[in-house]
């Protein structure tokens, strides 16, 4: 992949400036404690606690781009106007990251440095100190600058009050428009609040389960920690699923939880997550919704994996697996300024994740990455190498080479619907399995079949409530949502 002596090349000769990081956009900004080249210590949370938006520019003194945004003295207005001389709203921070740097070269001395860094500059700098349990050759090796997985420079990074980093992306921003965004980061200011701040699970799923739903909470609450609150899981309009959570989080702090999985879904879904908190007094943060959408449908037995790699192979990989974890096929070592290509025979009727990993996360310079049907030759995916990524995943079922039609090829009628005993079912073709599940996924019925294409079959013993029918033949695949009453 491109290390970062291409990285700044390729910066020289593209837009004038350009932010390069790895923590992702609405992460908890890791906290620090530091000392600044005046002696003075700084206490990150501290000043969020206290309202203040934090920008800190990540930087090296040999990074020429670095140097570029400097000269644009686009902090030092915002220092001058919304730091503590002007309206108090903003904190600023450049921190060098550099371990083999200091003041010296900070002060524009030396042959590695692009100039003085320092003169000018009344915001606190800080000479990051060195990492020693940092193992990773990706990052620069330095304390600060790895908890928030600086690869690369420039870097500016913008937290909240909130904790939350909301964008990494700012040489373009005026000063005014740095304060404008400070002004309307998210601030607490109700008693009792809890949040779903954000869905971070995945959005394709295998089969009709989406396994590990994970949700971001966070305590907006200014009366104390949140401790305790009930979260649903709501497909259709119904809670099919309820998880209590448990912890201790303190005002601003956030939390990732894993949610039961969602059963049932067929081919997309909207799932909506709701938080309840007892004597909560702002509910339009309390639900979240996201779209989902079953792994598409492609009839394949053979695949081809072609990868055009760069100078550094070695940071890439890439694992097959069927739904349930299994390892279908593994790459870990390709050569370098190379064409590989990889052929693969899938499992029958099944899901495949297929996952692209590139440690450094640079992707692929002038490289690429292409799933192929070995058969007909037919470019099945495509992934750019030149878009930055760490993990890109791919899901897709292959179950329709087998002679599995499409479901929207066989009809099915139930009625009535909702019921209070029995159902009648009519489908276009011959049901071979029917069973009732309910919202857990648990099998409630399973009714024997023969060859019919009509049958009925009574809830009665059923409790009131959502149930899904499962109807399988030989060409089909059919999941029905049906109410008893």
């Amino acid at each position: 992949m491109k290390k970062l002596y291409v990285l700044l090349i390729a910066l020289l000769f593209a837009i004038p400036f350009n932010a390069y990081s790895q923590l992702p956009d609405n992460s908890l900004a890791p906290d620090f404690v530091a000392t600044d080249i005046n002696g003075v210590e700084h206490h990150l949370q501290d000043y969020l606690n206290a309202g203040k938006t934090v920008i800190i520019d990540f930087f090296t003194v040999w990074c020429s781009p670095c140097w570029g945004y400097h000269e644009e003295g686009i902090l030092e207005e915002a220092w001058s106007l919304y730091g503590p001389d002007g309206t108090d709203q903003l904190m600023i921070f450049q921190i060098e990251i550099e371990p083999t740097m200091g003041v010296d070269e900070m002060s524009g001395n030396g042959p590695d440095t692009q100039g003085d860094w320092l003169e000018g500059v009344e915001y606190p700098t800080i000479d990051d100190l060195i990492d020693s349990t940092n193992t990773s050759p990706m990052l620069f090796g330095t304390v600060i600058g790895d908890a928030y997985n600086v690869e690369g420079v420039p870097n500016i990074v913008v937290i909240c009050p909130s904790r939350l980093i909301t964008n990494d992306y700012y040489p373009y921003m005026t000063a005014q428009d740095l304060n404008e965004f400070a002004i309307n980061c998210p601030l607490a200011t109700e008693p009792i609040d809890a949040s779903i701040f954000q869905y971070v699970g995945d959005l394709l799923y295998c089969d009709y389960e989406l396994k590990e739903p994970k949700i971001l909470i966070q305590n907006l609450s200014l009366s104390g920690n949140l401790t305790a609150a009930n979260i649903q899981t709501i497909v259709n309009g119904a809670v099919v699923a309820e998880y209590a959570y448990s912890g201790n989080l303190p005002l601003y702090d956030a939390e990732i939880v894993t949610l039961a999985p969602v059963s049932n879904l067929g081919d997309s879904a909207v799932i909506t997550f709701k938080i309840v908190l007892e004597g909560d007094t702002y509910l339009d943060n309390n639900e979240r919704s996201v779209e989902v959408h079953r792994g598409d449908n492609i009839p394949v037995s053979n695949v081809i994996v072609e990868v055009k790699s760069d100078d550094y192979p070695e940071d890439f990989s890439f694992t097959m697996e069927d739904g349930d974890g299994n390892i279908i096929f593994e790459c870990e070592s390709i050569p370098n300024n190379s064409i590989q290509t990889f052929e693969i025979a899938l499992p029958e009727q099944t899901c495949v994740v297929w996952t692209i990993f590139d440690s450094y996360g640079d992707g692929m310079y002038d490289g690429y990455v292409k799933l192929i049907d070995a058969a007909s030759n037919e470019e099945l995916f495509f992934i750019d190498g030149n878009n930055y990524f760490d993990i890109h995943q791919e899901i897709f079922n292959n179950i329709d080479f087998t002679g599995i039609t499409e479901q929207n090829d066989v009809n099915v009628k139930i009625y009535p619907n909702p019921t209070a005993d029995w159902l009648q079912i009519s489908v276009s073709d011959v049901i071979q399995s029917l069973e009732v599940v309910n919202v857990l996924g648990q099998q409630m019925m399973n009714v024997p079949m023969s060859t019919n294409k009509d049958v009925q079959i009574s809830l009665k013993s059923l409790p009131a409530g959502i149930y899904f029918l499962n109807l399988k033949g030989d060409n089909f695949i059919k999941t029905e949502r049906v109410v008893k009453k």
